[in-house]
């Protein structure tokens, strides 16, 4: 269902362009995520971009915000974005075209106008996490595009102080390249962080549910409460029972509800 609204705003959106002769506007893909992706984090300040991605995404905010909804709001996570850009190099006979992540044609535009670049300058104006940018220079690295100055000759790891580069000498035989591929290690890395997201999310969700639940009910045995509790959240995600265990012994920690002394698996709410 989400896929499916997901390709009907697209084509929506391409024939509100097409009526308002804004057809010069940066193509925007839509994508839609899956449930998982709903807790990824958001920059902690706006991601800065060029002057025609940031037009790309004003305008789609501008429809959206006018004929798909009016309360939500959207808000950019760069590092789930990729983009396909044409580069020319001095040694390439002809443009080349790079598939590459969102951050790495953030920093590959900075070049434009900035031959070299300190590690640390790109961390402070792009507002990326320095994390997702060092991978994103990781692979440009690997392929040659993007060279660096050590200002240490003892340390391997990027600095912030090191300088960054376009490799003058960069040929390749390829009209297409690849830029971004997600090491093994950091795949790990990112699926702990997500699932621990998507956990204390579903979390707050549950003891969200319980409370109303319990508030209206007053008393519940266990059964009765793990079936109103699935139904309520259902629309989002499937509750495992330890799951919902998890989120009762939180509310009574918390003393919202407490056990029956009497009947075993009852519970009360507690005002």
């Amino acid at each position: 269902k989400d896929v499916e609204e997901g390709n009907r705003v697209a084509h929506a959106y391409a024939d509100w362009l097409q009526r308002r002769a804004l057809a010069a506007v940066q193509p925007f893909v839509l994508e839609v995520f899956t449930l998982d992706h709903m807790t990824l984090p958001v920059c902690a300040r706006p991601c800065l971009l060029p002057p025609f991605v940031q037009r790309a995404f004003d305008t789609f905010a501008q429809y959206y915000t006018s004929e798909v909804s009016e309360r939500r709001k959207l808000a950019l996570v760069p590092t789930q974005g990729d983009a396909t850009i044409r580069a020319r190099f001095p040694r390439s006979a002809a443009p080349v075209t790079l598939s590459v992540s969102t951050p790495q044609m953030l920093v590959l535009e900075l070049f434009n106008s900035n031959p070299r670049i300190a590690f640390g300058t790109i961390v402070d104006h792009l507002g990326i996490d320095e994390r997702d940018l060092r991978t994103a220079l990781v692979f440009l690295s690997r392929l040659h595009i993007v060279m660096r100055v050590k200002t240490s000759a003892t340390q391997s790891k990027l600095q912030k102080s090191d300088e960054l580069y376009i490799n003058p000498a960069f040929t390749t035989p390829k009209t297409r390249l690849v830029c971004f591929r997600v090491a093994q290690s950091d795949k790990k890395v990112i699926s702990k962080e997500t699932s621990d997201l998507i956990a204390k999310e579903r979390l707050l969700k549950l003891n969200c549910a319980i409370t109303r639940i319990m508030k209206a009910r007053k008393t519940l045995s266990e059964v009765n409460l793990v079936t109103e509790v699935v139904e309520k959240v259902k629309s989002r995600f499937t509750p495992q029972p330890h799951d919902i265990n998890r989120a009762i012994e939180d509310l009574i920690g918390k003393e919202i509800i407490v056990r029956d002394e009497t009947i075993p698996k009852a519970f009360h709410y507690k005002p």
